[in-house]
């Protein structure tokens, strides 16, 4: 449940933020009409909520044979993974507060 929650949090405070980016530079183009955006966002929407829903299928069964015990092969990687993301935390809070610094500037 822990890793279910861990993607639903880093989806919305990640993946959220850029489709919306996204959509909106599209948006913005004086040749898309309101239909066409609304048609883009939704199939896009869909396409995601199928990707989610394929990964969840697939994570529950690894999880249901036993692939993220102590000590398997996956659980040594998600330890070393987690160990390295905290020693690049501190470049990723500059580099992201640099990137809205950047963002707000050509605003």
């Amino acid at each position: 449940m822990q890793y279910f929650m861990s993607i639903l949090i880093s989806q919305n405070l990640f993946g959220a933020f850029f489709y919306l980016s996204g959509v909106f530079v599209i948006s913005s183009n004086s040749l898309m009409t309101i239909e066409l955006v609304i048609n883009f966002t939704l199939t896009t929407l869909l396409f995601g909520f199928l990707v989610f829903i394929v990964t969840s299928i697939r994570f529950y069964v690894l999880l249901k044979k036993g692939h993220y015990r102590k000590g398997s092969s996956k659980d040594k990687l998600r330890s070393q993974y987690e160990r390295g993301i905290k020693s690049y935390l501190p470049i990723i809070i500059v580099g992201s507060v640099g990137v809205i610094y950047i963002l707000q500037l050509f605003d």
